[in-house]
């Protein structure tokens, strides 16, 4: 076994959580009882498959029912402290190491549903006593870094996640135990491998010590030290989120309401950690009507949380249609505070826009750098989709398909004409433009430059080639402000796309 896959197996174990991946080999009992309920489990075979039927059943029925390939009762206790057993439900849906999910029940009359929880790679929910008091938390893992960063998933690091029972619910509150995080990767002496490297980096930004960063970095290998410095502003990005997506729940909101697209920044004070969030509207929330998703300003006080309606709404399609509107970046400006991010996909192309707080309520930004940075970011990314869907020729289409994506190709393209010059192409050649992070390097009154993390590639010469995969760069955008803002250059430096890359 890899040096890193023991590290890893040996945090979890420590904390209780075993975090390995894979089913348990030990059959399930075919019925289990908890409380005045019971859990029965029963094979469901066909001709190509087998799987696992559970069914939870009470005095007045069923309460819950689910198939997959591996059903069991993770555990059955007390862990709310109300003298009423709860019973984790955890399903596992084959696979070398992935996915567990938990169903969690406080067996009440009538039961109530404390969570539905998706553990990824880990089979473990840990009940344990972090804070001396209280309901158990819930430990186990973050695996938002598999196969992240050009790593295979042995490599992968899996960060902390630890769940409190608040409002009725178990909600993720990882940001409230920082002395978990502090000893999650107390198995790490030395900087020797990837695993090393980006677990005591993630550390680092999660106790909000990023300054130490460039003095630890200095200690590991010059090829790992490029990789991850290539990648620094992306895993800044990622783990900003860290432990802030249920900041709804916490704050007593429905978790059916909540939509988990989040970003975390000082909307309104500078270098506090406030979340917005994107909430669906119903007629019990007084925060957001009906039909309606609403974005929800969420601070943590001495108190407790606070929320306010920004003013900032789109209409709710339906279940499947809300994740079009999405909140994507969280950018500091010069004054400390952080404009928001929007992406809009209702259309079917991709709209960007950036709203800033004022007076509580998320206004259009306008005649900005940041607003001509998303415009040019916006342009290329749909350009790139469409040029990719005329160069997939086996994609089957009618005539009239064909003449509507042609249509849409020559607005794009022609949109494009306004970037495209700056990467020194032709609008027809773009067929990959992903960004990922994206921060100020300068914002003044009459210039700007924002840096951001790209993959960006031209489409094959070779019309039969397959697939449509950019190199990884680091982007730095220069604007300028004369009647209106301008981009004026585009530098591209490529960046390592995984630790084993070498000198690019």
């Amino acid at each position: 076994m890899h040096q890193h896959i023991v590290k890893i197996s040996a945090a979890l174990a420590l904390l209780g959580a075993l975090g390995t991946g894979y089913a348990q080999s030990t059959p399930s009992k075919p019925t289990h009882k908890c409380g005045n309920y019971s859990v029965i489990i029963q094979p469901v075979s066909g001709e190509e498959f087998h799987e696992e039927k559970l069914t939870l059943k009470g005095p007045k029925g069923t309460v819950f029912s689910r198939t997959d390939w591996s059903m069991e009762v993770a555990w059955c206790k007390d862990v709310t402290g109300d003298g009423v057993p709860e019973v984790d439900l955890r399903s596992f849906s084959g696979g070398a190491h992935c996915c567990f999910t938990h169903d969690l029940y406080s067996l009440t009359t009538p039961p109530r549903k404390l969570a539905h929880i998706e553990t990824a790679h880990s089979d473990a929910l840990d009940p344990r006593q972090l804070d001396g008091k209280g309901p158990l938390e819930l430990v186990t893992a973050d695996w938002r870094f598999a196969y992240g960063f050009g790593m295979s998933f042995a490599e992968s690091v899996a960060l902390p996640e630890v769940y409190s029972y608040v409002n009725g619910h178990y909600a993720v509150n990882t940001r409230a135990f920082p002395g978990l995080i502090g000893g999650w990767f107390t198995d790490i002496d030395k900087l020797e491998d990837t695993y090393s490297v980006l677990a005591r980096v993630s550390e680092l930004i999660l106790l909000g010590k990023e300054s130490q960063i460039a003095g630890v970095l200095q200690k590991a290998p010059d090829e790992l030290r490029r990789w991850i410095e290539g990648y620094l502003p992306d895993i800044k990005d990622s783990l900003s989120t860290l432990g802030y997506n249920e900041y709804g729940v916490l704050a007593g909101l429905a978790p059916e309401d909540i939509t988990y697209t989040s970003v975390v920044g000082g909307f309104t004070t500078a270098g506090s950690k406030q979340v917005l969030t994107l909430v669906k509207g119903n007629a019990k929330n007084a925060h957001v009507k009906s039909g309606q998703l609403g974005v929800l300003l969420i601070d943590k006080t001495a108190s407790g949380f606070k929320v306010t309606a920004t003013g900032l709404t789109f209409p709710s399609k339906g279940k499947d249609q809300d994740y079009t509107f999405n909140l994507q970046h969280a950018v500091r400006r010069s004054n400390g505070l952080s404009d928001v991010v929007v992406g809009n996909g209702s259309s079917g192309s991709l709209k960007l826009q950036a709203y800033r707080m004022s007076k509580n309520t998320l206004i259009l930004v306008k005649d900005d750098a940041l607003d001509t940075a998303l415009k040019f970011l916006q342009d290329l990314y749909n350009l790139a989709e469409v040029n990719g869907k005329v160069f997939d020729k086996d994609a089957k289409r009618t005539p009239e398909q064909w003449a509507a994506l042609m249509d849409r190709a020559r607005v794009a393209r022609e949109q494009g004409k306004n970037w495209t010059p700056l990467l020194g192409i032709e609008p027809e050649q773009l067929g990959d433009f992903n960004w990922y992070s994206m921060q100020f390097l300068q914002d003044t009154p009459q210039q700007a430059q924002l840096y951001l993390t790209v993959d960006y590639g031209k489409l094959p010469e070779d019309g039969g080639d397959y697939g449509i995969f950019g190199p990884r760069y680091g982007l730095t955008l220069t604007l300028q402000k004369d009647q209106t803002w301008k981009p004026v250059s585009v530098d591209l430096t490529r960046l390592p796309a995984t630790p084993y890359d070498g000198d690019q």
